[in-house]
């Protein structure tokens, strides 16, 4: 991940509102004043080596103050957008997070920048958590459980057995040949890099129908956006119904797998990431059902 961050910037963005008034300098005196309790600061990583510390210390990160001009959902995207292009400083040592808000009547947006190889969602999430609880006044910066910072590797978590490595071998041969048949789009500029971002909402009632939908087929909510996602990306792969082996399209899903590793959710501050990958011919007319099985009966098999 800190080769593809050489490349291109490799952030992600987070962003939780929060139903309080904006008052900027009491939100960086609780994410500054946390970050600090957490040790999250100053961290120095040597590539050479493999390894990365803290060394901790006071911080004073700024809250950039961004205004919606009549369109929050606008203004909103485009400085996801903006930040998820902007690289974080090369230096000795850094503060892998910047913090943005865009206030709103009553409430405001709060939004969270990290640099993305340092760690994943969940322990991002969390963090966000304890600042909007100490915001809005149900907590203190003490009362915070402070993340285990160096957890270890994969190599000293996760034991392999017999039975999960040839499990994993045996679907290389099938993986291999999905790839083989999957077809290659081409891009408008190559050498264009920039991350694009586009929002989408799905309210409360939409997401308890979707979970609904997917318990009565059988199938995660996992599957029912991968199947989704197939079926958007399928308009702009059209050129493979002509072609003679490639197609297939295939995308990789990011999954959590600090259960697999019998971690504890809240405990370890850090990355702890398992990818797989589908593919399917998404013919025309498939029905979203049929296509977020089959894709349940390739991660099972995964």
């Amino acid at each position: 991940m800190f080769q593809w961050n050489e490349v291109y910037p490799y952030n992600a963005v987070h962003v939780v509102r929060i139903p309080k008034p904006l008052e900027v300098n009491r939100v960086s005196q609780v994410v500054n004043s946390l970050l600090e309790t957490c040790g999250l600061t100053h961290l120095g990583i040597d590539r050479s080596k493999g390894t990365f510390h803290y060394h901790g210390g006071p911080v004073a990160h700024p809250i950039k103050v961004i205004e919606g001009k009549g369109d929050l959902g606008l203004a909103l995207s485009s400085e996801i957008e903006g930040q998820l292009n902007a690289p974080f400083a090369d230096a000795v040592t850094i503060n892998p997070f910047r913090f943005f808000a865009l206030p709103e009547k009553n409430c405001f947006y709060l939004g969270l920048v990290y640099l993305h190889p340092i760690s994943g969602a969940e322990s991002i999430v969390f963090l966000l958590k304890s600042i909007v609880n100490i915001y809005m006044g149900k907590a203190d910066v003490n009362d915070h459980l402070c993340p285990n910072l160096y957890p270890g590797g994969y190599l000293g978590l996760f034991k392999i057995t017999l039975k999960s490595l040839l499990g994993w071998l045996c679907t290389l041969p099938s993986l291999i040949s999905d790839l083989r048949s999957s077809f290659r789009v081409s891009y408008k500029d190559a050498g264009d890099h920039t991350i694009g971002f586009s929002l989408f909402s799905v309210d409360q009632d939409q997401f308890l129908a979707l979970a609904r939908v997917a318990k009565l087929w059988g199938v995660t909510l996992n599957d029912i956006f991968l199947a989704l996602l197939l079926k958007s990306l399928s308009p702009f792969a059209m050129d493979r119904m002509s072609s003679p082996r490639r197609r297939r399209i295939s995308i990789a899903s990011i999954v959590n797998i600090r259960r697999d590793l019998s971690l504890d959710i809240r405990d370890p501050f850090g990355l702890f990431l398992g990818s797989f990958i589908v593919s399917h011919a998404v013919p025309g007319g498939i029905n979203l059902e049929t296509l977020a099985r089959d894709i349940r009966r390739q991660t099972v098999r995964i």
